[in-house]
């Protein structure tokens, strides 16, 4: 029976997210989403490794999933940002792969560019 109704509440999940729902990240522990159709917004929050919904549903009934965590519980695992490797304006060597660069001069005009690693100099659209 539990089981039916994590289903079911899924299920729903996942229709409201079909429909256009919008859910914005507030910090690490905090979500709005923008329930269609009726146009409402719930705050989701993570207290403790658990999902808590400002939804009636959710507060009246007193139950563990209702289809608003369910929908944030799939776009989560859709739209998991993952880990960033690099800074976004990192520059990697072309010849060792790493960001240890540094700038070193201008040669012809553009700018010139050092690998501490593999002390290789390049010129700025070698490395782009």
């Amino acid at each position: 029976m539990i089981n039916q109704l994590v289903e079911i509440r899924m299920k729903r999940g996942q229709e409201i997210l079909q429909q256009g729902a919008t859910i914005t990240k507030i910090d690490d522990y905090s979500y709005t989403i923008n329930s269609l159709p009726s146009n409402s917004i719930y705050e989701i929050n993570n207290l403790e490794n658990r999902f808590v919904c400002s939804c009636p549903d959710f507060q009246y009934r007193e139950i563990e999933l209702c289809k608003h965590i369910a929908c944030l519980q799939i776009w989560l695992t859709k739209t998991e940002e993952k880990p960033k490797v690099f800074a976004d304006d990192a520059i990697q060597c072309d010849e060792c792969g790493s960001i240890r660069i540094i700038k070193y001069g201008f040669d012809c005009g553009k700018q010139t560019y050092y690998c501490k690693d593999c002390h290789k100099k390049s010129l700025e659209n070698i490395l782009y």
